[in-house]
């Protein structure tokens, strides 16, 4: 049996934890159903899209944000990652733009 080691946000640990415990599974479980579906799917089991935004049309507080995040900024479109468009205690969303 191999080891998988991976860095995630403390809270969204303690978070999936609590997720995979409620419906009896523990999280490690939990991340081989992922990639048994992974590998079934030959990719994720979900949509994953990339986001493009538009910084000209972006409020100062959204450009914060993005400068937060660490977004570099490429012929006026940044690009992120999905995963950092979702917000971490609700799944939606941050941005819409």
């Amino acid at each position: 049996m191999a080891t998988v080691s991976a860095r995630i946000d403390d809270d969204l640990k303690v978070r999936a934890d609590s997720v995979a415990e409620s419906i009896g599974i523990s999280l490690s479980s939990a991340i081989g159903i992922f990639l048994k579906r992974f590998v079934a799917e030959q990719g994720f089991p979900f949509e994953v899209k990339a986001v493009h935004y538009n910084v000209h049309s972006m409020t100062d507080s959204d450009l914060t944000e993005l400068a937060k995040l660490g977004v570099r900024e490429g012929n006026s479109v940044p690009v992120l990652p999905p995963s950092l468009y979702i917000d971490p205690q609700t799944g939606v969303p941050k941005m819409t733009k």
